[in-house]
Parts: C-alpha cells; sequence; structure tokens
C-alpha cells in the first residue's frame, strides 16, 4: 500500500484528505508541524510528502535540508501548499525535488489528480456537474446545491462545516439547504444519503435546526420517507423556510429588510484550503498560473533541435513545465498573458537574433530573469547580452547539473530588473 506523509495543516483536513486516499488505497498519517517532520520521515519513508509550507519559515526550511541531505529520503517527492504569491521564492523549491506547490485554496481536482501522478496511480475527481456554495449569516450556514449530486463536493461540505463552525466559534448553528436544477430519482438515493449524512455528521447541528428548500419530489419523498432524517423541515416554498429564521433577529425591522439581511453573508468565511469549486467550474478568466501546481515555467528560445531536447530533458528532471520557441519573434508574439519564471535564451536564432529579443524585453521592462546559453563565444556578445539586462550567459554545452543550479542562481538574484 502506498504511504503519504502530510505535515502541517489542520486535523480536520488531514482526516478530509485521508478519507480520499482511503478510498484509493493509500494510507495518510500526519505530522502536524515541521519541527518534528524530519523525525516521523524517517521512520515512514513514504512515497510522497504533502506540506504545508506557511511562509516558508525557518522550521520548513531545516526540514527540507535534512531531507535533502538524507540520502534515505532526499528522493521522496514533494507536494508543496500555501499561501506564498512569489514566484521566485517558490521556484527556488525545486532544489529540494518540490515537484507541485499549489496556492490556497486549492482546486481539489487539479490537487488530488497530481497526488496520483506523483504515486503513479490514476486518481479522479468525481466530475458531475456540481454548482456548491456557501456562506454564513449570523448563526446560519447557507448552503446552494444546483445541477447534480458530486460526491467528492459534498465530502468536501463536511470539511468546510467544521472548519467554519471552528474558527467563528459558532455555537448551536442552524443550516438552510437551497437545491437547485435538480431532477433526481432512485439512482441518487445513495448521493442523497452522502448529503445529509455529511450535515448530520456535525451534531453541533441538529435536525430541527436544519431546513431545506427544493422543488425535487423525489428528493422531499426521500427525506419524509427515512426514519433517521425526522425532524428535518423540507419545502418548495422560501418564506415557509426563511420566516422561522426571522425570529432570531430584530423585530423591530420590516420583513423585507431582514430576508436581505438573511439572504446576505454577514461574516467573512475563513480562508479554506479547498476550493468548493473545480477547475471545470470556471471559465478560465478566474483560474491563475498556481493552480495547475506549476513551481517552474520555462520558456527556451532555441531553433537547434539538439539544444532542445538537452533542455527539454534537463528541466525536466525538475518537473518544469517548458514551452519551446525557435525563434525570437514568435516567443515575443507570445509573451502576453504568459507567464515564465525564466527564460533561456540562444543569440543565435532565426528571424531576430537573441541581443534584440534582450532589447525588446528591457523596453517593456520584463521582470523575469533570462539566462543565455549560447555557442557565442565572442566577448562582446557576453557584454552585449549583459548590459541589456541577461542574468547569466553560459557557454553551449554543459552538464544538466550546471544549467540548473545557474538558473535557480538567476531566480534568487532579486536584483534583476530590466
Amino acid at each position: 500500500m502506498k504511504q503519504v506523509l502530510l505535515i502541517g495543516e489542520s486535523y480536520s483536513f488531514y482526516e478530509y484528505l485521508s478519507e480520499g486516499l482511503n478510498q484509493q488505497q493509500v494510507k495518510l498519517e500526519h505530522c502536524p508541524n515541521s519541527r518534528s517532520a524530519y523525525t516521523t520521515l524517517i521512520q515512514l519513508l513514504p512515497d510522497l510528502i504533502i506540506i504545508d509550507i506557511g511562509d516558508l519559515n525557518e522550521d520548513v526550511l531545516l526540514f527540507l535540508e535534512k531531507k535533502a541531505q538524507d540520502p534515505n529520503a532526499k528522493g521522496t517527492p514533494i507536494i508543496a501548499i500555501g499561501n506564498i504569491s512569489d514566484r521566485k521564492k517558490i521556484a527556488t523549491l525545486v532544489s529540494f525535488r518540490v515537484h507541485k506547490y499549489f496556492r490556497k485554496p486549492l482546486k481539489y481536482d487539479l490537487f488530488f489528480k497530481e497526488i496520483g501522478s506523483v504515486l503513479g496511480m490514476n486518481f479522479t475527481a468525481d466530475q458531475t456537474d456540481c454548482l456548491l456554495e456557501m456562506h454564513v449569516t449570523d448563526n446560519i450556514f447557507f448552503i446552494e446545491l444546483a445541477n447534480g449530486l458530486n460526491r467528492d463536493k459534498i465530502s468536501m461540505l463536511r470539511y468546510r462545516l467544521d472548519e467554519c463552525k471552528n474558527k467563528l466559534k459558532m455555537t448551536a448553528p442552524k443550516l438552510v439547504l437551497m437545491l437547485s436544477n435538480l431532477k433526481l430519482c432512485f439512482l441518487d438515493m445513495t448521493n442523497i444519503s452522502l448529503l445529509l449524512d455529511t450535515i448530520l455528521a456535525d451534531r453541533i447541528i441538529k435536525k430541527a435546526s436544519i431546513k431545506i428548500l427544493t422543488n425535487d419530489s423525489f428528493f422531499k419523498d426521500f427525506v419524509n420517507g427515512h426514519e433517521e432524517y425526522k425532524g428535518i423541515e423540507i419545502s418548495n416554498d422560501i418564506n415557509e423556510v426563511l420566516n422561522p429564521l426571522l425570529e432570531i433577529f430584530a423585530i423591530s425591522e420590516s420583513k423585507d429588510p431582514l430576508l436581505h439581511r438573511i439572504l446576505i453573508p454577514n461574516k467573512e468565511i475563513p480562508e479554506n484550503s479547498i476550493d468548493m469549486r473545480f477547475s471545470t467550474d470556471y471559465d478560465g478568466t478566474a483560474m491563475t498560473s498556481w493552480d495547475s501546481g506549476d513551481i517552474l515555467r520555462v520558456a527556451i528560445i532555441d531553433d537547434d533541435p539538439v539544444s532542445q531536447k538537452i533542455l527539454v530533458g534537463t528541466f525536466d528532471r525538475i518537473k518544469a513545465k517548458i514551452t519551446i520557441y525557435s525563434d525570437g519573434v514568435t516567443f515575443l508574439n507570445d509573451l502576453e498573458g504568459k507567464v515564465f519564471d525564466i527564460v533561456i535564451l540562444d543569440i543565435f536564432i532565426p528571424n531576430m537574433n537573441g541581443l534584440d529579443v534582450l532589447r525588446n524585453l528591457q523596453r517593456q521592462r520584463y521582470s523575469s530573469p533570462v539566462m543565455v546559453y549560447s555557442q557565442a563565444t565572442e566577448k562582446q556578445y557576453v557584454t552585449d547580452a549583459l548590459s541589456l539586462g541577461a542574468t547569466s550567459f553560459i557557454l553551449k554545452p554543459q552538464k544538466p547539473e550546471v544549467i540548473i543550479q545557474t538558473a535557480l542562481a538567476a531566480l534568487s538574484d532579486t536584483s534583476n530588473s530590466f
């Protein structure tokens, strides 16, 4: 059985992730902090490490350094999660065999798929179309579920309820579940049970405090027909569901302002580790360059097939996402909207040579480091490239280790700026 070590994160997140991995016959162990994580690591020698790096403090770096120096543990791949948005800072983690970095909140489907990829297993999330949103007003959870019942999202709901309840210090909360655009049948009974059992799993939410708003007759008959759900109020009339809740607010307010208030969140839901929407729920505009977990995005501008193959093989070792351009014009035309952490540039390329590419990047005040990798031996080429903003200049050919170390040095050079 494959084994994964989770370092950091809350116990509720551990329970949530453990449930998903157990279904895939993968065992998850939890170490609450990175300070004691190294001892746990050498005892377990897991197949994968998932670590919450936080703000990349000294304890995290010390753990990564110890792991990198241990001959038995240094080869263990790492998936990191956290809140850091400085790509230069994150890119340096490749030297510690960090394969992916996911910024919170995680897109569960992409995160889970990557765990499977590292373990050499085919992990797929439930792709059932499903919108699941939640907000909190005073002491009431409002949950909207539409289109379908997605098992992974429903499981996620238990984690989010527990997380919000604890962080907001909620006592005896009420819950309103609003279902829309659903047409259910007997094939959905297992998922309906999962949804209701997930809500009831947190015993602080009583059945009498749960209101369900739905037009789906099968869902209503299912709830009313099962003794274990007796006490849950279910209706297709929004006023019937919300009116009893108005009693918890000041009676001096008129009905309309109260209804407006009850449907608008007035408590900030704590930042969560898991996004309740999957990558497929976005139209592409809301996705960020972090969602795929790529730590290092490399642009290679070189028309020599041999050099291209060497560079691709080199950066593939550290799981970089690589984009190849055979000339400078194509690269510059494609640059808008693209995020590259480092550019590897040859001098002798068609249509526009490497020095002209550097001049264009300088005019654009391009901020990512550019490493020149070329057979240009004349001193003037080196001088011109560095004066035009290149962070380094190395001659072809070089060993992969030299190329990677030079790239990492360029990434750590915070003084670089066009």
